[in-house]
């Protein structure tokens, strides 16, 4: 199977959590299936860098992100009613080049790191699995209540669109995964959740068509684990 993943970082050096996710799942992935991935990136991504993906057996395509472009896409979520977050990964003419990557690789799976990638799969008719990796309107709402009444309800604001987002993302994808069933429980869904967890290894509801998803992983003992098992457990998976 021809997997393109979409991330919002390229996933190495692994400094950030959402690229130690991305980094374990996609080299679990590409050990079963052909995996392309499509990274976004506000600079240059370093040959050193590339040059481990491409070990794993993972074909890259670096979509560059320039600032301006991001300043005005971030800002054009306030009158679109996008999350801030969203907007900030999504000006026009990145969502164009990563829609002809999409198009011109053909791939039979798509899979989409966090809601801030969620527009890849608009207008496609491809089976899609969103990683949420983490409810973030319900960690948007907790920080809300962490500031005094005006910033309050600029953070409530984005919980709102976020939420709202999340929702959307919910019908727009054929599989969803989350870091952990707390964060499944923040979540909105039109429809029950499926949910199953196991300390031992068992194929997930996500994994019809050969889909074999990773995770969840707080710590890199955790990543280490699972990652070296023919079949990975995600603690949720619907």
């Amino acid at each position: 199977m021809k997997i393109l993943a979409v991330t919002s970082r390229f996933p190495y050096p692994i400094e950030r959590g959402d690229k130690l996710r991305a980094h374990y799942q996609l080299r679990e992935l590409a050990r079963h299936h052909e995996v392309v991935l499509v990274a976004l990136s506000e600079g240059e991504v370093d040959r050193s860098a590339r040059a481990v993906i491409d070990e794993m057996g993972i074909r890259s395509h670096v979509v560059s992100r320039s600032r301006i472009s991001t300043v005005m896409s971030t800002g054009a979520g306030l009158v679109t009613g996008r999350p801030l977050q969203v907007g900030y990964f999504s000006a026009p003419g990145t969502r164009r080049e990563v829609h002809r990557i999409i198009e011109r690789e053909q791939p039979d799976h798509l899979y989409c790191q966090l809601l801030r990638t969620a527009w890849a799969v608009d207008g496609l008719s491809l089976d899609a699995t969103i990683d949420y990796q983490d409810a973030f309107a319900a960690a948007m709402r907790r920080r809300a209540n962490q500031h005094g009444a005006a910033l309050r309800r600029v953070f409530e604001f984005e919980a709102d669109r976020i939420g709202a987002a999340e929702a959307e993302a919910f019908e727009a994808f054929s599989r969803r995964v989350v870091i952990s069933e707390q964060d499944r429980d923040c979540l909105r869904s039109p429809t029950r959740w499926a949910w199953r967890s196991s300390p031992t290894e068992w194929t997930p509801p996500c994994s019809r068509g050969g889909i074999r998803m990773l995770g969840p992983t707080w710590t890199w003992p955790s990543w280490a684990t699972w990652a070296t098992r023919p079949t990975c457990v995600p603690l949720t998976c619907w």
